[in-house]
């Protein structure tokens, strides 16, 4: 979940699975509007959701929107995996101590 200080707070799953009963009177409760994304970005098979999670809470961090950042992956859940494989990849050699 992504609290922030908007109007609209954001709950994002990349599994994209129905939110379910809990979640929904937990939202409802604690936020005057939320949002959530319903699109699979990865395969239910994969290793790198803690990936897509950083991927997502770094574009967010920059402003970018959460659509624009699940626009942003393929409809191939395949692909999505190797797609953030390179990006933490690439990332961790930008950050890596000489």
């Amino acid at each position: 979940m992504q609290v922030r200080e908007r109007s609209v707070e954001e709950y994002f799953d990349s599994l994209g699975r129905a939110r379910n009963r809990l979640l929904e009177r937990y939202m409802i409760a604690t936020c005057s509007k939320w949002t959530c994304n319903r699109r699979q970005l990865q395969s239910i098979l994969s290793a790198f959701v803690d990936i897509i999670a950083a991927y997502f809470f770094l574009g967010r961090n920059r402003d970018i929107t959460m659509n624009n950042i699940i626009a942003s992956f393929s409809s191939n859940t395949a692909f999505n995996d190797y797609y953030v494989h390179i990006f933490s990849y690439v990332i961790m050699r930008r950050n890596k101590p000489v």
